[in-house]
């Protein structure tokens, strides 16, 4: 095995460790909300959107559903999905950007795949990670991979990144920017009728697949949840215009103080492929800048009150690979290419690191340090747990689970459970389902803006309450409304477990 060759195993490897302390993170609201989604629609057929209450692709249903499903439930396969799909991105982008020669030169694939890493578990914690970012990003990245296959003229090459170009969408329909600008880039490398066609043929075979799988009812209310929900819940509440753009600065900006080094060498590069006129490196550096672009764009189109920047990880990667292929590129000679290696992992360290706002840098460190006490039993599963609470929006993972085995206590698998609020992970703890109706949330009942159709969403939810009967609910104390305690005692439900923030009913 060459030196770059053991070179990128070893950052590879190490890159798979930085990712490894999010095995053990519980699962956030959203995460759970996906997995119940997900769960539902491959145990028990119900379809998201008109089955259950969600509002993402459906690729990332799926992906949740699958882990849900593998995991019990518990969040560990779906952080471990994660984690793989982040160092896959970056291996995948040193193929991307890359060609047989310059990736014998410098381990451009574990560099890049590092840097993802670093990414994507040391800057976002248990709440923002493993969000559909990574996931979406292999997705990207693999698309462009497989375009830049030789011979460029490949139909089964351009096939498969159809297909995965279609699952991006999936995972992500606000990615559209992203996913359009890499089809494009894909079709202009090899040019040609029949490359167009195995690329539409792929493209299409997974959106049918997708389609046939929800069924007419179901796309229909999924472009009202994922576009005109979407607009009102997520639109003009958090931000006017002024504070949409200097909420993206100040976000933009916290990253300038290290990802700049990064950055510079990217330009670097640039240069010196238009200064010798290298029109397929210029090609390919493109690509990069049009990815982190559109990715941009997808940022601000899928959230305006929470800026999701963990669909940036396919930038973050084709960035890091780009920097090492313009290195060796400039940088002659065996011991030119050992001192641009060590030099490449200096401005990894500092620009990885600073290329992300989100969970502080600082956070990672103690979140190794409290994992490592849990391992060794120096602290309990209880205050590691309640390290993730958030008394902010009432979000109590201890409590939840506790409410969740006396749940799976006090039922069996075919009874219908409902959970009010906006807590799923119960659901998931407990291993029960409402069994009918999609309002295992009531956030488009309760919440403003989100419920925009609350009338006649309170109506089919009263509705599914009478016909489900479900011999447990789970409400929540001091909140008036669907999820209140007296929502349910004149329907036959009494209390059997009252904790700080939950009542348990149990129908008589």
């Amino acid at each position: 095995m060459s030196t770059v060759r053991r070179s990128d195993a070893v950052l590879v490897a190490l890159a798979l460790c930085v990712g490894l302390v999010h095995l053990g993170y519980p699962l956030g609201r959203e995460h759970a909300a996906l997995a119940y989604a997900g769960r539902e629609w491959l145990t028990a057929g119900t379809s998201p959107y008109n089955g259950t209450f969600v509002q993402d692709g459906p690729g990332l249903v799926l992906v949740a559903g699958v882990a849900s499903v593998l995991g019990g439930g518990s969040g560990v396969v779906l952080r471990l999905f994660s984690v793989i799909a982040a160092v896959a991105t970056g291996v995948l982008a040193a193929r991307a950007v890359g060609d047989e020669r310059s990736r014998a030169r410098a381990p451009a694939a574990g560099l890049a795949a590092l840097g993802a890493s670093v990414f994507a578990h040391v800057f976002f914690g248990a709440w923002d990670a493993a969000r559909g970012g990574t996931f979406f990003s292999v997705a990207i990245v693999g698309a462009l991979a497989l375009g830049n296959t030789r011979p460029k003229s490949s139909s089964a090459a351009a096939l498969g990144a159809g297909a995965l170009a279609a699952f991006a969408l999936a995972l992500r329909p606000a990615g559209f920017p992203v996913v359009a600008f890499v089809a494009l880039v894909i079709l202009v490398r090899g040019a040609s009728v029949r490359r167009l066609v195995a690329f539409l043929a792929g493209a299409a075979a997974v959106t049918l697949a997708f389609a046939l799988a929800l069924g007419p009812h179901a796309i229909a209310d999924g472009y009202d949840l994922l576009w005109d929900a979407r607009c009102l819940y997520l639109g003009p509440s958090r931000h006017d215009r002024g504070a949409l753009f200097f909420t993206l600065h100040d976000a933009v900006a916290a990253y300038e103080p290290h990802a700049t080094s990064a950055l510079v060498v990217f330009g670097l590069g640039v240069g010196l492929a238009f200064a010798r006129a290298d029109r397929a490196k210029l090609g390919s550096l493109a690509s990069t800048i049009g990815v982190g672009v559109g990715s941009l764009v997808s940022v601000l189109l899928l959230r305006r009150y929470f800026f999701d920047f963990e669909v940036m990880t396919a930038f973050v990667a084709l960035v890091l690979a780009s920097i090492s292929d313009a290195a060796v590129t400039a940088l002659r000679g065996r011991a030119h290419r050992a001192v641009a290696i060590v030099a490449l992992q200096i401005v990894l360290l500092l620009g990885a690191w600073g290329f992300v706002q989100g969970l502080t840098p600082s956070a990672y460190p103690a979140r190794v340090h409290d994992a490592l006490q849990r391992l060794t039993g120096k602290t309990s599963d209880t205050t590691w747990l309640a390290t993730f609470d958030r008394p902010e929006i009432g979000f109590y993972v201890e409590e939840s689970l506790a409410v969740a085995r006396f749940v799976h206590d006090r039922t069996s698998a075919d009874d219908a459970v409902l959970v009010r609020g906006y807590e799923p992970e119960i659901y998931l703890a407990a291993g029960r389902s409402l069994r009918k109706g999609r309002f295992f949330v009531t956030t488009p009942l309760v919440w403003p803006g989100c419920a925009y159709r609350r009338r006649e969403w309170l109506t089919e939810d009263q509705r599914v309450i009478a016909d489900a009967r479900p011999k447990v609910v789970v409400a929540i104390v001091a909140t008036p409304g669907p999820d209140a305690e007296g929502t349910f005692t004149p329907l036959g439900y009494a209390p059997v477990l009252r904790t700080e923030h939950y009542v348990v009913l149990e129908r008589r």
